[in-house]
């Protein structure tokens, strides 16, 4: 997976840009909440559109990903307008480099259909979360293996790990193409 994304880094970054203004992500920094003054770990990152936003909005953000490249686009976006921003390279299944550290808020903008171990992820994600922390992810809802495989997993790991959603929208962007952002507080 990683030497899929280095492999195409510069065309993600480019197809993605740094506008967060369209419906699907407005949605997911939406069932964010306010996350000023908040600890926020972006999980699979990628170039950090996401994450500067978020930092931007005032939180103290985490970002990592698997992708080397991808990380090392992020950190010169950060080196040209510093927001305090760490990006981490590293695995969200296994993230030995952020043990012990906490959450407020983890989120995740469409990368998990694209890991491989879900449910570590989403281990990864109850760890990471101080109680009463919110978890938000934006995953496509086509209908494919990877969106099926996403949703189940998420349903399954939510079941388990929370006591409420905190909210779910069904978004378009300008291709028409669907997708699905999700909310949800972890047990106390």
């Amino acid at each position: 997976m990683a030497a899929r994304y280095d492999a195409i880094a510069d065309f993600h970054a480019e197809q993605t840009g740094d506008d967060v203004a369209d419906r699907a992500t407005a949605a997911l920094l939406d069932l964010s909440g306010d996350v000023s003054g908040l600890r926020v770990l972006d999980l699979a990152c990628g170039h950090g559109r996401v994450t500067r936003e978020l930092a931007d909005r005032g939180a103290r953000v985490v970002g990592i990903d698997i992708s080397g490249a991808l990380i090392e686009q992020a950190r010169a976006a950060e080196r040209a307008k510093p927001r305090a921003i760490a990006y981490v390279h590293g695995d969200v299944t296994a993230l030995t480099a952020l043990d012990g550290e906490h959450f407020d808020a983890v989120v995740c903008n469409y990368g998990l259909s694209d890991i491989d171990d879900l449910d570590g992820a989403l281990a990864t994600v109850t760890r990471a979360l101080v109680p009463g922390g919110v978890w938000c992810a934006r995953s496509s809802i086509r209908a494919s293996p990877a969106g099926a495989r996403t949703r189940r997993a998420v349903r399954r790991r939510a079941a388990a790990t929370t006591k409420r959603a905190g909210g779910s929208q069904i978004t378009r962007d300008s291709a028409g193409r669907s997708a699905r952002t999700i909310a949800c507080c972890p047990r106390t």
